[in-house]
């Protein structure tokens, strides 16, 4: 077992491992549904560079916008 339930300290435990769970919830749907989630889920998934503009390169119509840009 990785602690006692039976201990005095059970309660702090058990509050412990629901505080991490909630945390790894929270920062989940803050990394799903913000941009900068985005950005760095997608960076760290492809292994690139955010600001090396190559994180979304595979995305439909990147390279039509990326040449209207540097006009």
């Amino acid at each position: 077992m990785i602690f006692q339930l039976y201990s005095e300290y059970a309660s702090m435990q058990l509050i412990g491992w629901v505080l991490v769970f909630l945390g790894l919830i929270l920062v989940n749907e803050i990394g799903r549904r913000t941009k900068a989630g985005e950005i760095i889920r997608r960076s760290v998934k492809l292994g690139k560079n955010p600001y090396s503009n190559d994180v979304f390169a595979d995305i439909k119509d990147f390279k039509a916008a990326l040449e209207r840009c540097e006009m």
